[in-house]
């Protein structure tokens, strides 16, 4: 059930990623996809799943997404 959850969550993110071009600000783009992606990561509970490379994965998917976000951030300041 954690793969499962897990690769949900990595295909998800591999999905919507690059997309921040699509929004009309980083404020638009964070409102609307990174804290929506975010949260289902941090939804994740360790003690429902209780396996031992939890804390690997989890983190995996936040730098996953937190890549996204510099790359989001980079390109609306660059537009300014």
């Amino acid at each position: 059930m954690f793969n499962a959850h897990i690769s949900y969550l990595d295909g998800k993110i591999q999905h919507w990623s690059g997309m921040y071009e699509n929004y009309n600000s980083q404020r638009d783009y964070r409102n609307n996809l990174y804290d929506k992606l975010k949260s289902e990561i941090d939804a994740l509970d360790e003690n429902t799943y209780n396996v031992s490379n939890f804390g690997n994965e989890h983190r995996r998917l936040l730098n996953k997404i937190n890549a996204d976000a510099d790359a989001a951030y980079k390109y609306f300041t660059s537009k300014q």
